[in-house]
């Protein structure tokens, strides 16, 4: 495959792809990294070259595996680091993010919650390609805090939005670098108080192996029973669920070979059923998307705390105690 200076390529070394820049015959310099100046120099020859993207290859996308996502510039806001840019944007979207993150520093930082900046080594805009609008990842290296705030929203001009984004991956952060561990206990009963857990049963899971296993004969599948338990009893629905997961967890044996042994082996698809199954019921009243882990219910009441915006009352007490118990600086 044929490809000039300067091409962005996709090849394929000892087993491993890489995505970058050929800047000379047979040298790619890896795009990951670039911003920091330590990038990663791959040796390839002609015939490893799985794509040739060209001088300039439409970000976002993904090819054998690699998403094409490229470093343009970064963008001073005022933080401890600049924020390094991997999308197009205009000076308006320029001009938001920068009041975003100045607006975002100043509630932070009156709340003595800005402490966690000083393990950032990374901020970053990147494009969307998925539901997710951003991520905090927190890891400690050989040379100390590489903390990595990512934002990756659609709509950069929309600046409230922005900054609740900024807040709530900002809480992270409080969450790993400032929040005692007591604290974080704390939130962790808080959040497990609104998970009501809905058992079943030896005796209703047995009626409920029976009757699978009598709608397999049938013909139906698998999926489509679930699609119908869903509609007409949520609950069975649900242990239905589990009960998938835990065949597939404990004995290694994915739906499609549990669904054959329903219709080839009823007794042993019966012995493998489990006696019981814990299904969470959790009370929603900060996020839907708070109760996916007690992280994220961390995260969502304290910047919605931070905003302003309104929170169950045993949250908002929770969040006071938390701003006077912060680590108020990392070192």
């Amino acid at each position: 495959m044929k490809y000039g200076k300067d091409d962005y390529v996709v090849v394929e070394v000892e087993g491993k792809t890489h995505f970058g820049l050929a800047y000379a015959k047979g040298k790619l310099l890896k795009e990951d990294g670039m911003e920091t100046h330590d990038q990663q120099t791959i040796e390839f020859k002609s015939s490893e070259m799985l794509a040739n993207l060209g001088k300039t290859p439409k970000i976002g996308g993904k090819v054998y595996g690699q998403t094409i996502i490229i470093y343009l510039d970064d963008l001073a806001v005022g933080w401890p680091i600049k924020v390094d840019i991997f999308r197009e944007i205009d000076d308006r979207e320029k001009r938001c993010l920068i009041k975003a993150f100045k607006k975002a520093k100043e509630i932070l930082e009156k709340h003595d919650a800005f402490g966690f900046a000083s393990c950032l080594s990374k901020i970053q805009v990147k494009p969307n390609v998925s539901r997710m609008q951003g991520a905090y990842h927190s890891k400690t290296g050989q040379e100390g805090f590489e903390d990595i705030l990512l934002l990756t929203p659609t709509d950069l001009t929309n600046v409230d939005e922005l900054v609740y984004y900024i807040l709530h991956e900002s809480s992270h952060g409080v969450w790993f670098r400032q929040l005692p561990r007591d604290y974080r206990a704390r939130w962790s009963s808080s959040f497990n108080k609104r998970n009501d857990i809905n058992r079943y049963g030896e005796t209703e899971l047995q009626e409920l192996a029976d009757i699978v296993v009598e709608i397999t004969k049938t013909g139906v599948r698998f999926k489509d029973m679930m699609k119908e338990l869903k509609s007409e009893n949520p609950d069975e629905h649900d242990a239905f669920k589990e009960v998938i997961a835990y065949v597939k967890k404990v004995h290694h044996i994915d739906t499609e070979e549990f669904e054959s042994l329903a219709l080839n082996k009823p007794d042993k698809f019966k012995e493998l059923w489990p006696v019981v199954t814990d299904n969470p019921m959790f009370k929603i009243d900060v996020t839907e998307y708070a109760m996916k882990n007690v992280k994220e219910f961390f995260a969502e009441s304290f910047s919605y705390f931070l905003l302003g915006r309104k929170l169950p009352k045993d949250v908002v007490k929770g969040c006071k105690a938390t701003v006077k118990s912060l680590v108020k600086t990392y070192e």
